[in-house]
């Protein structure tokens, strides 16, 4: 599957929210809601639910 950037992503493999920066491949680089990046296989990966992108977006924001 592709995924565009900004689109949040939940990684099966460790389990995090991510939104897509850049996919090259079967490789895709995301960042968390905290500022962190990852890379990892396109294959491992599900569009984010509502619910875990609005939980993402408050830790964008820093709200609780």
């Amino acid at each position: 599957m592709t995924y565009r950037e900004d689109v949040w992503v939940f990684d099966r493999k460790n389990g995090r929210i991510g939104k897509v920066l850049q996919e090259a491949g079967d490789r895709v680089l995301l960042v968390g809601p905290e500022g962190k990046g990852w890379a990892t296989q396109a294959c491992g990966l599900r569009l984010a639910t509502e619910t875990e992108r609005g939980l993402a977006a408050l830790g964008d924001t820093g709200q609780e």
